[in-house]
């Protein structure tokens, strides 16, 4: 549970970043080249990563608010209490972003 909790978050902290980085030089100025690269890269590379993530953060953090789970899995630690809890902020963000686009399609 330590690996899934772990693995979720740097999915979600390199998507993160990959998406900043890609999108940061677009400007409304920028050449169609940057504008279709930034899509791409959006498209193929940091929305599976965010789907990934979503596959490992959301199940684990909700079954690691059983104590005797968090117990047996040892998450019990300030810096393990701290993952968690980044986990369960990106699975409400998970759950608020692919709830809104559900709606909306």
């Amino acid at each position: 549970m330590r690996y899934i909790q772990t693995i979720g978050a740097i999915l979600s902290c390199i998507a993160i970043a990959l998406f900043c980085l890609g999108v940061y030089p677009v400007s409304p100025n920028s050449p169609d080249k940057q504008v279709i690269q930034a899509g791409w890269l959006f498209t193929y590379i940091v929305t599976p990563m965010f789907y990934a993530s979503a596959l490992f953060v959301i199940p684990s953090t909700f079954a690691l608010f059983s104590s005797n789970l968090r117990n047996k899995y040892n998450i019990t630690g300030k810096p393990w209490q701290a993952l968690w809890v980044l986990n369960i902020l990106i699975s409400l963000v998970f759950i608020v972003l692919f709830g809104v686009s559900y709606l909306l399609l």
